[in-house]
């Protein structure tokens, strides 16, 4: 279904390039960073319990994590551009804890597919600048995955489990970005931005009824919520006799 939509945008896309006045493609790398504070919860009542009889160690706990991007856009005025937009970004939580006869680890991967659309407005409207300022917003629906997995080895004992989650949420980000020309038609572009998330429910993977809940019954949310930054390259083309 997904990839019926992303056939029906592309096709959309061609078309209304015949009646803009450019058109982009773009991506770019980017540092993320995210709330989480429900899952830390869950992670940290995890390691309070172990923590009896262990002493384990925090390796990481949901910490900032680098991503990409890619996007393609269409200009049908002079200072505004429209299009749409994918992001991926990842991140984890982990405690653990090893000897010669234990070891013990409980992990949290998650990840992030988006999907969105974005609308950016060129702050200097004078034709042909070499640097340019813009401001912007982005809308985007987040597929979250969730795996969460322990793997106990007490003396000659082997115990691993894992379980899949996902979630759904909606995202606005505003933004604002400086882009600047490298050569011909490629651009430099340097964006910086905040995210906010509506905390979509996370659910059994394959079951929607069934939802993650911590030590006191409460739903887990997802969080990505946080700042963005981000570095990447545009390919821009005009169509007419603009910039």
């Amino acid at each position: 279904m997904i990839g019926r939509f992303i056939t029906t945008l592309f096709f959309l896309f061609l078309t209304a390039t015949m009646y803009c006045q450019g058109f982009q493609f773009g991506a770019g790398l980017d540092y993320n960073t995210q709330n989480m504070d429900e899952l830390k919860v869950l992670m940290d009542e995890t390691f309070d319990v172990v923590s009896n009889d262990f002493p384990l160690q925090r390796t990481r706990n949901y910490p900032a994590s680098y991503g990409y991007s890619v996007t393609a856009g269409l200009t049908p005025k002079t200072n505004f551009t429209v299009g749409i937009i994918y992001t991926w970004n990842s991140t984890d939580s982990k405690i653990d804890y090893n000897d010669n006869l234990h070891e013990i680890e409980f992990q949290h991967n998650i990840s992030a597919n988006t999907l969105g659309l974005t609308g950016t407005w060129r702050l200097n409207v004078e034709e042909k600048h070499q640097i340019n300022y813009y401001f912007g917003f982005e809308g985007h629906f987040i597929m979250t995955k969730l795996n969460i997995g322990s793997m106990l080895i007490l003396d000659d004992t082997r115990d691993a489990n894992e379980f899949d989650f996902k979630g759904r949420s909606i995202a606005l980000k505003p933004y604002v970005l400086v882009s600047g020309r490298l050569f011909s038609n490629f651009f430099l572009e340097l964006k910086g931005g905040y995210l906010f998330d509506t905390e979509g429910k996370v659910f059994v993977d394959g079951n929607k009824d069934l939802f993650l809940v911590d030590s006191g019954g409460n739903t887990i949310r997802s969080n990505w919520s946080g700042l963005r930054l981000g570095l990447g390259l545009s390919f821009k083309i005009s169509t007419r006799n603009t910039e």
